[in-house]
């Protein structure tokens, strides 16, 4: 049994290892740049179109190794998967193949960002306290790499001229597309909060349950404040405003410009993933399996609902049901409206990463690295 066992494991490494070099000289790029991420640059957790029911399996794609929540990118006809093996896999959209692979050693544990013809993305060393951020050549396969202090497991935001990485000791480093540190500025607190960047400001929460708020034109911090017992979750938001829920279950709705907080809701259970919304909904799944549809706007709750298992991930919202994984190996179709179990979809492992929508495809990864690719209305005609 013990020679089967490793027969198997070194058949994975042998065909892990036979992945070729991701290189995209040849590939032309339209220049749309309509990137899509599990934790975006832009925030595209809403599709402004019907779901139903009719969500039918297109591929299972195979990638080396497994993801956290923030691992999956579509940049024009391209699905860019990050994983915890410490690379990236690229994807055909169009027939589901493998273009190539980008390969280090280590974790990467944020979608990576495509601008122009670079990959950029961080890699947190297994077995040193750092990490490195990478801007990877599409064209020549070459790299120009940073060192980050404390590597980083929070997202990765860009606002077009610089990239900004939020490291697990709570330093911003503002970098650019040379892989040149520009500027940073130093909290020295665990921080695994990932970050949202609304117009001039980025914001996050630390360990501690302190918010701060960074105007990143002028380069410093324009205040922080203590609100909580502890952050571990996303921050979404909009306008003048942003969501974060904490460690117990409370999610809160703040003020952007001076953090006042407009409404609380406490959900009993710890909250890992983001709060997501539409135009007037506001969507909190908790670690107890449960989801919360509130007023975005007041705060009251519209309904509850238990699904069971265990919610880490961020949905992903239509115009009338929404998409919940779970790592209980299942997707649930819940209804916006009343919280009604619309359809349960199962698969084959623990869904690690956030769903995204692009080109009529809806993709969501789950353990031993499968990239479970459904279609609406059983076509991808977009």
């Amino acid at each position: 049994m013990k020679k089967i066992y490793s027969s198997i494991i070194l058949l994975a490494l042998l065909i892990a290892g036979c992945s070729k070099k991701l290189i995209l000289k040849n590939y032309y790029f339209n220049g749309k740049k309509n990137q899509i991420t599990t934790k975006p640059v832009k925030q595209d957790f809403f599709v402004n179109k019907e779901l139903g029911d009719s969500l039918k399996t297109k591929w299972i794609l195979d990638v080396y190794g497994s993801f956290s929540n923030n691992s999956l990118t579509v940049y024009e006809k391209i699905l860019f998967v990050s994983g915890l093996g410490g690379r990236i896999t690229a994807f055909n959209l169009k027939t589901g193949k493998e273009f190539g692979v980008i390969k280090n050693k280590g974790e990467i544990r944020s979608a990576p960002i495509i601008k122009g013809r670079k990959v950029i993305f961080v890699l947190n060393d297994y077995k040193e306290n750092f990490g490195t951020f990478h801007v990877y050549d599409l064209d020549y396969g070459t790299e120009k790499t940073v060192k980050i202090d404390y590597g980083s497991n929070n997202k990765l935001l860009t606002d077009g001229k610089l990239f900004y990485v939020l490291s697990n000791n709570g330093n911003l480093f503002a970098v650019n597309i040379n892989a040149k540190v520009k500027w940073q500025i130093k909290t020295n607190e665990q921080t695994l909060c990932s970050p949202l960047m609304i117009e001039d400001y980025i914001v996050w929460g630390n360990q501690k349950g302190k918010i701060y708020v960074v105007n990143k034109n002028l380069k410093k911090i324009l205040y922080s404040k203590n609100i909580s017992g502890g952050f571990n979750s996303e921050v979404t938001g909009e306008s003048k405003y942003f969501y974060i829920a904490d460690i117990n279950g409370i999610a809160y709705k703040i003020r952007i410009n001076n953090g006042n907080v407009i409404w609380k809701y406490d959900t009993k259970a710890p909250v890992k993933n983001g709060i997501t919304f539409d135009d007037k909904r506001a969507f909190i799944g908790n670690l107890n399996g449960d989801l919360f549809c509130v007023n975005k706007y007041s705060g009251e709750l519209y309904w509850e609902k238990s699904l069971g298992g265990l919610i880490d991930t961020t949905p992903l919202i239509f115009k009338d049901n929404l998409i919940q994984p779970n790592l209980q190996k299942k997707v649930d179709i819940v209804s916006i409206r009343s919280g009604r179990i619309v359809k349960t979809i199962k698969v084959g492992g623990r869904c690690k990463t956030a769903p995204i929508y692009s080109n009529g495809m809806i993709f969501l990864g789950t353990d031993y690295g499968k990239i479970y690719t459904f279609v609406i209305n059983g076509s991808a005609n977009e």
